[in-house]
């Protein structure tokens, strides 16, 4: 399947290349950025291996997550979309696809996550795959949780991942 390209104002939302794995191992090793996603920052193997999973799933589901990049730049500063997960979390979580956002902290308080997560929700609603998906956010994420707000995500229910507890939401 050929990944949709989306473009807003200030980004530009398409399929991962090879090329991206340096930028997409290096937000994933930042301890900053995985404070409210992960134990800690993730080895580059790992990486490896989730970034080839984040490629395949446009085959296999016809959503996926997309590399964010700088309109004016081209460089990469995170990923959005859609995925399968299957956490065991409950059919009410599990039977919808899951949405993530990630980005380098370089880009914090821009507004490109709510810029790219809201384009990413515009494409997934009119293609037929959307409205219900859901989101998994770590207690405390206040930033996160606006965004998941801001699209209609209304909470389900508190459950601990990992020794983390974590807030999920439902969306549709």
């Amino acid at each position: 399947m050929t990944v949709p390209v989306l473009t807003t104002g200030r980004l530009v939302l398409r399929g991962f290349a090879l090329a991206d794995f340096p930028a997409y191992a290096a937000l994933w090793a930042d301890p900053a950025v995985v404070r409210y996603i992960l134990p800690g920052p993730r080895a580059e193997g790992e990486s490896w291996r989730v970034f080839q999973g984040i490629v395949g799933g446009w085959a296999l589901l016809g959503h996926g997550q997309w590399a964010v990049a700088e309109r004016e730049t081209g460089r990469v500063v995170g990923h959005t979309g859609f995925f399968r997960a299957m956490r065991g979390l409950g059919a009410d979580f599990d039977a919808a696809p899951e949405c993530g956002w990630v980005f380098g902290r370089d880009v914090w308080g821009r507004g490109y996550a709510a810029e790219a997560v809201g384009a990413a929700h515009g494409w997934f609603d009119g293609s037929g795959h959307g409205p219900a998906s859901v989101a998994m956010i770590e207690a405390g994420h206040a930033g996160s949780e606006r965004i998941a707000a801001s699209l209609g995500y209304r909470a389900l229910r508190t459950v601990t991942v990992s020794d983390t507890p974590v807030a999920l939401f439902r969306r549709g």
